[in-house]
């Protein structure tokens, strides 16, 4: 099947009409159309002619039929419709989607926040867990197939259903190699190996790589370069290349990109919910530098301020002892006298003279005579 085969204004399925081409892949083209009655858009998929076999379009619309169970995911791009026409070509009908694919974004910006790649791939789970719950297994997960709708809500594309005709070993047709081999999984890379959801996984952990870091986990070498790096070398830390990055990353990272699946998350729910701990600790922005300066003179103006007033306030004086509380209970005409000295010798000069000592008042249990004589000596 070639591009000119598929043109404008054709009608697909007796109501899809063909407006232009939207995509392209290694397994077929993307097209954009129009509902005849409803007017609404939606995106087509059609398959290439290697694809075109009696046993592969069986495949293909089984498929089909399963990938439709997944449009009650929010994050799953929704299968609408799926057939063969005139031509003998299968088709699926999807949701025409409004935005961007992250592979766009990280091609504009090179790398993204924290706390958005967190969302990124927490719902990027989300999706694959539907998947695989119903045993779907994508084979193809990287930032291509992610598409960003909205408030950066993520669509997930392309769940390997025109790779439904391919085995789980290491593949290729006319010498080249079905998937994305920056995001395969070690186990991918060996022929014969068994693969499971967990290859997924490794495929979102290298995403969350690209998305945080700028960079690839392996790098970008040859392929045979790059294949053997896969299988046997270990990533770079992301906090060696980000340094603001939190440490709990780096040990969420090295569990996803594990060598030998058994090691790796056991779902993608459980990948997700370990993500938590390393977003929460995310360290905080520092202020900006012109905010960081005026802060710095204004606490040192102040520390000055307090220690020259320290320096200039006299030295506290101390208060008079006060009498003895009993004899002041037991004679309570003496209160004001006493109240008087201990005010007058706490504010009075250095050099002034003291005042004299008045004697305690005895108590009531005196005898009569020794009263009588403390009564005289008051009064002298």
């Amino acid at each position: 099947m070639g591009a000119a085969a598929l043109e404008a204004g054709r009608v697909v399925g007796s109501c899809y009409e063909l407006e232009e081409t939207i995509g392209k892949g290694s397994t077929g083209w993307v097209w954009r159309a129009r509902h005849q009655v409803l007017g609404h858009r939606v995106a087509i998929k059609f398959l290439n002619d290697h694809a075109l076999s009696a046993d592969v379009r069986a495949r293909f619309l089984r498929e089909a039929k399963v990938a439709a169970k997944l449009s009650e995911c929010p994050h799953v791009a929704a299968v609408l419709d799926a057939g063969v026409d005139d031509a003998g070509r299968p088709y699926l009908v999807m949701e025409h989607l409004r935005g961007e694919s992250l592979d766009a974004r990280l091609a504009r910006e090179r790398r993204l926040p924290f706390d958005l790649v967190v969302r990124i791939v927490t719902q990027l789970c989300t999706a694959l867990q539907a998947a695989h719950d119903v045993g779907i297994l994508h084979r193809d997960v990287k930032p291509g197939n992610v598409f960003l709708v909205g408030e950066n809500d993520v669509k997930l594309l392309d769940f390997g259903i025109a790779k439904a005709r391919l085995d789980d070993s290491f593949q290729t047709i006319e010498g080249t190699m079905i998937g994305t081999p920056n995001f395969m999984s070690p186990e991918r890379l060996v022929e014969g190996s068994t693969i499971d959801a967990r290859a997924d996984l490794c495929a979102v952990a290298v995403t969350a790589y690209r998305m945080a870091t700028g960079e690839m986990p392996f790098g970008r070498p040859a392929l045979g370069e790059l294949v053997r790096r896969i299988r046997n070398a270990e990533a770079r830390a992301p906090s060696s290349i980000i340094p603001g990055l939190p440490t709990a990353f780096d040990e969420w990272m090295a569990r996803g990109l594990e060598k030998d699946p058994n090691r790796r998350f056991s779902d993608a729910r459980v990948m997700a919910a370990a993500l938590t701990l390393p977003a929460t600790s995310a360290p905080r922005r520092r202020a900006p530098p012109f905010l960081v300066v005026p802060a710095v003179v204004i606490g040192l103006g102040l520390a000055i301020a307090l220690w020259a007033a320290t320096r200039s306030a006299p030295a506290p004086i101390s208060a008079a002892p006060v009498p003895n509380a009993s004899a002041i209970a037991s004679a309570t005409t003496a209160v004001p006298v006493a109240t008087s000295a201990l005010g007058a010798s706490a504010v009075a000069p250095a050099d002034s003279h003291p005042l004299p000592h008045v004697p305690p008042r005895p108590s009531a249990t005196i005898p009569d005579k020794a009263a009588q004589a403390w009564k005289r000596t008051d009064e002298m």
